[in-house]
Order: structure tokens, then C-alpha cells, then sequence
């Protein structure tokens, strides 16, 4: 893809230099989000 002036930290994901700022898609977002979840576990230990 290369987005003009960002570097590209893992597939998919770019920092823009000298920020925190990361680009990235909407999917791999709510991906990261459902992966480090807590609430599969709750139901476990009912």
C-alpha cells in the first residue's frame, strides 16, 4: 500500500515518524481489541 511518509512497523500497521500516531485499518483494530478481551473468560469461571 505505502502511505507517503509513515513507516511501516508490522503488515499493515504504519507509524508516522517523530509521533505516536499508527495508521492502520478499522478490521485490525477491532481484531487487537476482540484478541486481548477479557470477557470469554468470565463465562468460564461461572
Amino acid at each position: 500500500m505505502g502511505l507517503k511518509g509513515t513507516v511501516e512497523v508490522q503488515e499493515g500497521i504504519h507509524q508516522v515518524p517523530g509521533t505516536g500516531v499508527y495508521v492502520t485499518t478499522f478490521d485490525k483494530i477491532i481484531n487487537w481489541a476482540r484478541a486481548g478481551s477479557m470477557w470469554p473468560v468470565t463465562f468460564g469461571l461461572a
